[in-house]
């Protein structure tokens, strides 16, 4: 009888969305617990453990590898169980179960464990990494779904595995890449044995769940495992060589942005200031042009107060002699006032010549002199001069 692709055991609206999932095998009908809101893959009952779990009580009808005469009595464990199923299965037959997963799981399996079968055939216990060695069957019941777990499968199966141990293992094919690497990695170990479709339950099978018996080769468990070691750290030196790579890729990277930035910065200064006339020469001109201002007015200053004394000189000119008198300075009102405001050298010098009494004849010279320097401004020092 050959596999029917529509099969009880993808019956997934069933088992994936319930909280209890009943499964009947060798005449008992197991009740397993499972928490399908939980984000944890292993608490929910899936179809690879079913398929296993019935061809194992096809196994026993046919007398085969698990037969009840040959399986009572051994010891089996069952990684990632999940669940359980298949190992409950397996149980039923006569082995000695140990079912083990990671602790988020254990609560669960806790509990199908105390509801359906006695503590003389089935133990429960979260997988550690001290698992007594050379079991006599080794069910994996869909742990093969990502490439990162193939090497921790392969390292327990080598720990708890010797050249008379049997490892049966029910995966759905879900990637080729994942299937490529574990036969790839699996093959240096293990000879590997596929399960015909024809020899599976006919009504749990599916042509996309493969069933795999694995038999370790002579010598594989040092051998294999200092080869995986070798291939593992040639990883990690290339992993870290490639981060080191990538590392100083991406401060070039930021340099050379920064670099950049740094540039178009510059440019646009550049072009800012080539737009605009630049700011200090035009304060200069302003600054500049103030000054020639100022020059200009004090010059203007300047020729002002020169024609006004030329014109101040050239009344005085034509204004007629004042009286003079015997004794008197022979000089008029109104030049006196002039002289002492404009200057007190010129009066220094007429009061000398006062002091000196001057004959009378002369003193006209003497006012003409002491116009004459009113007019010029003669210089403090030169006015000393004269005094001395």
């Amino acid at each position: 009888m050959g596999c029917n692709a529509d099969t009880k055991a993808f019956e997934r609206w069933n088992t994936h969305f319930s909280t209890i999932v009943e499964q009947e095998v060798l005449g008992v009908n197991l009740r397993l617990a499972q928490d399908p809101s939980s984000e944890h893959l292993g608490t929910t009952v899936w179809d690879a453990s079913i398929v296993l779990a019935k061809y194992f009580e096809r196994q026993n009808m046919r007398k085969g590898e698990f037969s009840r005469a040959k399986a009572s009595g051994k010891r089996a464990i069952e990684l990632g169980a999940g669940m359980g199923l298949a190992g409950l299965a397996l149980a039923l037959i006569g082995a000695n179960v140990l079912l083990t997963d990671v602790a988020e799981v254990m609560p669960l399996l806790q509990r199908n464990y105390d509801n359906n079968l006695s503590a003389a055939a089935l133990r429960a216990a979260a997988l550690r990494s001290a698992v007594p060695a050379a079991f006599d069957y080794v069910l994996a019941a869909d742990c093969i779904y990502h490439e990162t777990l193939l090497r921790h499968l392969y390292r327990v199966l080598l720990a708890v595995t010797n050249e008379r141990s049997t490892i049966i293992i029910a995966n759905e094919r879900r990637s080729e890449s994942v299937q490529a690497a574990f036969t790839s990695l699996f093959s240096q170990a293990f000879s590997f044995k596929k399960v015909p479709l024809a020899k599976q339950d006919p009504e749990f099978c599916h042509p996309a769940i493969e069933l795999y018996v694995l038999k370790k080769k002579k010598g594989a468990s040092d051998a294999s495992l200092a080869a995986l070691e070798a291939q593992e750290a040639a990883e990690s030196a290339a992993a870290a060589a490639e981060a080191a790579a990538q590392a100083h890729l991406a401060a070039t990277t930021s340099g050379l942005q920064r670099l950049v930035v740094q540039e178009q910065g510059l440019a646009q200064q550049q072009q800012q200031q080539q737009q605009q006339p630049p700011q200090q020469p035009q304060q200069q001109q302003q600054l500049d042009q103030q000054q020639q201002s100022e020059v200009g007015a004090h010059n203007n200053d300047s020729k002002q107060q020169q024609q006004q004394q030329q014109q101040q000189h050239q009344q005085e000119q034509q204004d007629p002699a004042a009286e003079q008198f015997p004794g008197s300075s022979g000089v008029s009102q109104r030049s006196k006032e002039r002289l002492e405001a404009t200057s007190s050298q010129p009066q220094l010098l007429l009061q000398q010549q006062q002091d000196q009494q001057v004959p009378w004849q002369t003193r006209r010279a003497g006012v003409e002199a002491a116009r004459l320097l009113a007019a010029v401004r003669v210089p403090q020092d030169v006015h000393l001069a004269a005094k001395q």
